[in-house]
């Protein structure tokens, strides 16, 4: 299984590709970002979520954002044709694999499933 992970970064009116390809095997040891993008990635949401993106001619981006005390922040993105357009920030504990979201209209995290409620709601799912 081969994920790609991509981004664009604009900085004085230059625009920089970012790509990162991530083949994963039986035999190799998985990171804890490859732990996190394949608990969000297996979220039944996230997967509806890349249908409707896929299906209006654009990309849906995972963006790891970092690590701290083994919890992963990754965020998912709409690639638009000359933006990204952010749909969620999730913060993974790997060792326990539990998932919160970034509710930024409340400015806290909220839990999965929480998110799943609201995502259902706004996308008509």
């Amino acid at each position: 299984m081969g994920i790609l992970l991509a981004g664009v970064v604009i900085s004085g009116g230059l625009v920089y590709g970012l790509l990162t390809v991530r083949e994963s095997s039986v035999n190799q040891s998985l990171s804890n970002t490859d732990k996190a993008l394949e608990i969000i990635e297996n979220i039944e949401e996230v997967r509806m979520i890349r249908k409707g993106v896929e299906k209006a001619g654009n990309k849906l981006l995972f963006m790891p954002e970092g690590e701290q005390n083994g919890e992963v922040t990754i965020t998912l993105s709409e690639g638009l044709s000359d933006h990204l357009s952010r749909i969620a920030t999730f913060y993974v504990d790997v060792p326990t694999a539990m998932v919160t979201v970034e509710d930024v209209v409340q400015a806290k995290r909220i839990s999965i499933e929480k998110w799943k409620m609201q995502i259902r709601n706004d996308w008509g799912f």
